[in-house]
């Protein structure tokens, strides 16, 4: 009954059976709460919109000059980014929350002589938020904690941080180093780390290969404190998902925004070493049509990808759940599994995971409810329609041989069947398909 996102909590609870806590980690929900508040769906996807100018800025100033134009560029239009920015998700936030960590720092070890500043407490302040919103990247606060000018200001904020995380996590799964998702043993393990690497790299090369001039952009810079940081900071992030659990889509390279920030500005380095061996009456024309390349590559790369029919994937949904809304009474319950979590929220109606059901457990759900009056709807995207029949070859009335009520989304399609609908199509009543594009 616990909707894509959820999971029960943790058995031994005080607060006992029927209770349901997130799966995901709570920096993120936590930022939107307020302006979801405000402005319902807008305003939550704001915190989205606002992360990824700040992710792109913050670039842009740490590579600074005109290889901050570039590396802006470069992280911006880089199709997994772009992918990531239209979707409520932590990607970007946590990318940007760290890229503004390691500018302050940037700035906190600027020489200015022995007058204090409050940029290391910023820092930690930035770090705190990162920290929240992707806890298994907490190693990784290391690294900016190594170069802060005043340790103990940045430490106050990150150590908040951890400690509600930690107890969040002990509240909610019952102990401070397990997640959502499971435990470290669970997550990580060094067998990951050669298919991932296969994987990630292939990703990129298929999606950003110009991030990989980013070693030859480190080697210029590598006497510089700032640039052996962000050096540290990236392959500690890589490292960290290099033995995490492996994906076989190439929207997981998601995983790695933070460390390509940093390769975009490493990238842009080398870009700009290039430029400037040019003489400089021409420049400028090399370096408008280097941007206006690596923007057109990256946009016909990224709808390659289906990143700008995220649109209609997320239209879609809402567009079932209104159906459902207008037509469904509130005790009615959803049968989901991928649109579970969106059912749930668009529709407050309960749900049940078919795939988280076995054969014998779901069909015995139906019928009690059945007994219990309460009506039934199928929701599944189109994809999980044949897994659905493998999985209950035998489920009685919900067997989906009648024609479904709706069937919406171009792209991607999902369908939903009105349990009381079988009954009508089985005595020989017309049962009409709505289609939306």
């Amino acid at each position: 009954m616990s909707p894509l996102g959820w999971r029960p909590l943790a058995d031994d609870s005080p607060r006992g059976e029927g209770v349901q806590v997130p799966t995901y980690p709570t920096g993120l929900p936590l930022l939107m709460a307020v302006p979801h508040a405000i402005g319902g769906i807008a305003g939550a996807n704001s915190v989205v919109i606002a992360a990824t100018a700040l992710a792109v800025w913050a670039t842009g100033m740490i590579a600074g000059g005109t290889a901050g134009i570039l590396a802006a560029v470069l992280i911006a239009f880089s199709p997994i980014f772009l992918y990531q920015s239209f979707q409520p998700m932590s990607d970007v936030p946590v990318t940007a929350a760290w890229m503004l960590c390691l500018l302050l720092i940037r700035g906190d070890n600027s020489p200015r002589g022995d007058k204090p500043s409050g940029l290391s407490a910023l820092a930690g302040v930035a770090c705190a938020v990162a920290v929240m919103i992707r806890p298994n990247l907490a190693p990784a606060v290391i690294v900016p904690f190594v170069f802060a000018r005043n340790k103990p200001a940045f430490a106050v904020p990150v150590v908040v941080a951890v400690a509600v995380t930690g107890f969040l996590q002990f509240v909610f799964y019952g102990s401070p180093w397990v997640s959502g998702y499971g435990s470290a043993q669970e997550l990580f393990a060094l067998v990951n780390a050669s298919p991932n690497l296969v994987r990630y790299f292939s990703w990129l090369i298929a999606t950003a290969p110009v991030l990989l001039l980013a070693p030859l952009g480190f080697m210029r810079v590598r006497s510089d404190l700032h640039a052996r940081v962000l050096l540290i900071f990236a392959a500690l992030v890589i490292h960290l998902y290099l033995i995490y659990a492996v994906f076989d889509h190439w929207s997981y390279l998601r995983f790695l925004l933070p460390a390509l920030a940093i390769f975009a500005v490493f990238a842009a380095i080398e870009l700009t070493a290039w430029i400037e061996r040019w003489p400089a009456a021409i420049r400028f024309p090399i370096f408008f049509a280097l941007m206006l390349g690596i923007v057109a590559h990256s946009l016909f790369v990224a709808r390659s990808f289906d990143a700008f029919t995220l649109k209609d994937q997320f239209r879609r949904v809402e567009q079932v759940a209104a159906a459902i809304n207008h037509s469904a009474p509130p005790n009615a319950v959803i049968v989901a599994g991928e649109q579970s979590g969106a059912m749930r929220y668009y529709t407050a109606r309960s749900i049940l995971r078919w795939e988280s059901a076995t054969p014998e457990t779901l069909p015995a759900a139906i019928e009690m409810l059945l007994k219990a009056g309460r009506p039934i709807y199928i929701v599944l995207d189109a994809w999980e329609i044949e897994l659905f029949h493998q999985k209950f070859p035998d489920i009685g009335p919900a067997e989906l041989d009648w024609p479904p009520m709706l069937e919406a989304g171009s792209s991607h399609r999902t369908l939903a069947w009105n349990l009381a609908d079988r009954w009508r199509f089985q005595l020989g009543q017309r049962v009409n398909t709505v289609r939306i594009p």
